[in-house]
C-alpha cells in the first residue's frame, strides 16, 4: 500500500471512530449498529470491516482513542495545581461521555472474545497515564506540604469525578443540585483544598 493510500486509510478510520463515538453519545443506551454507522458515513458496510473485524473491536478502539486523548491532555506541563484541576474537569465537563466510556468498558470486559490484544493496548496506555497522574498529584501534595498519601488523593479526585459525572448526567438529581457550573467550581475547589485539610486534621490529631 502506497503512503498516500495509507494516509487515506488512516483518515477514514479516524472518521469512522469519531462518527461512531458521536452516535453512541446520541443513543439513549450507548449502542449502535454497523448498518446505522455505514448509513451516517455513506459507505458500504463492507468498508467498515476493512478497518474493524467486529463491532466489539470498533468499540474497544474507541476506548483506546479516548484513553490516548486523556493521556495527551495529562501530559501538559503547566504546574501541579493546573494538572489537578484538569484531572477533575476531564470527567465533569463532559459527564455523558465519561459515563458512556465506563459503561462500554464494563460491557466489553464482561463479554470480550478475541479482544485480548486490544485490551492489552488499552491498559498499557492507561498505565502510562496513571504514572503521569500519580506524578502530578504527588507534586501538588509536596507543594501544599501535605501528609496525605498520593493514592488517597488520587482516589478522592476520581471519586469526585466519577460521582459528579453521574449526578450531572442525571436529570432527576439535577433538579435539586442547582447550577452545573457552580457545582463544578465547588468540586474543583474542594479537591484543591483537600490536601491542606488533610494536613490540618493530621496535625491536630498528633498533638492530642
Amino acid at each position: 500500500m502506497s503512503n498516500s493510500r495509507k494516509t487515506q486509510f488512516y483518515l477514514r478510520e479516524q472518521q469512522i471512530l469519531r462518527t461512531a463515538e458521536q452516535l453512541l453519545l446520541e443513543s439513549g443506551e450507548y449502542d449502535l449498529t454497523l448498518d446505522e454507522l455505514a448509513r451516517h458515513l455513506d459507505v458500504a458496510k463492507g468498508t467498515l470491516y476493512k478497518h474493524f473485524k467486529s463491532k466489539d473491536e470498533l468499540l474497544v478502539r474507541i476506548l483506546i482513542e479516548y484513553e490516548k486523548r486523556m493521556y495527551l491532555t495529562n501530559q501538559i506541563d503547566d504546574g501541579a495545581s493546573a494538572g489537578v484541576v484538569r484531572m477533575v474537569l476531564q470527567q465533569l465537563l463532559r459527564p455523558q461521555r465519561a459515563m458512556m466510556f465506563n459503561h462500554l468498558e464494563e460491557k466489553l470486559t464482561s463479554t470480550k472474545s478475541g479482544l485480548n490484544a486490544l485490551f492489552s493496548e488499552l491498559y498499557r496506555i492507561r498505565r502510562e497515564r496513571m504514572k503521569c497522574l500519580y506524578g502530578i498529584a504527588k507534586r501538588y501534595l509536596v507543594e501544599q506540604n501535605s501528609t496525605m498519601p498520593t493514592h488517597e488523593y488520587l482516589s478522592s479526585i476520581w471519586a469526585v469525578g466519577q460521582g459528579g459525572s453521574g449526578l450531572l448526567n442525571s436529570s432527576f438529581y439535577q433538579r435539586y443540585l442547582g447550577s452545573r457550573e457552580e457545582l463544578i467550581r465547588a468540586w474543583v475547589h474542594q479537591m484543591l483544598l483537600l490536601p491542606k485539610l488533610y494536613s490540618s486534621k493530621y496535625t491536630h490529631q498528633t498533638q492530642i
